[in-house]
């Protein structure tokens, strides 16, 4: 009789391998957030007379709770529900990026970060949606 325990086990780890897949695939999919810091459009300066808000977003993967890249989220009212987002990185040693100011203007927005970088977001980019 043929012993099928190298096959079995090569089953075992084919069909093991492909659930690590998977379940790394989908965490990558999954994800919750918090805000770290905000900047809040002062006056509003754009069609609509809405207010924007300028958020530094952490990101992490939901169910195996990897870090993922900040995220700058430029949106329309207070919160970074809808808008448009950047992913931003390198910006310090292990620091957690935060908003030194904003300078919005007609053509877009500003962000300067405590570190001394700065990002330019045009307006087109965050107006009328995302």
């Amino acid at each position: 009789m043929a012993d099928h325990r190298p096959l079995f086990l090569a089953a075992g780890l084919a069909v093991g391998a492909l659930g690590a897949f998977t379940l790394v695939g989908v965490d990558g999919q999954l994800r919750r957030t918090g805000v770290v810091s905000t900047a809040y459009q002062p006056a509003p300066t754009y069609p609509g007379r809405a207010r924007y808000s300028a958020s530094v977003v952490r990101v992490e993967t939901w169910l195996l709770r990897r870090d993922r890249p900040y995220e700058l989220w430029i949106a329309r009212g207070p919160e970074p529900t809808y808008g448009h987002s950047i992913t931003i990185g390198g910006l310090g040693h292990g620091e957690r990026p935060r908003i030194a100011s904003a300078d919005w203007r007609h053509d877009g927005v500003r962000v300067r970060f405590t570190t001394g970088h700065e990002v330019r977001v045009p307006a087109g980019k965050f107006l009328g949606g995302r």
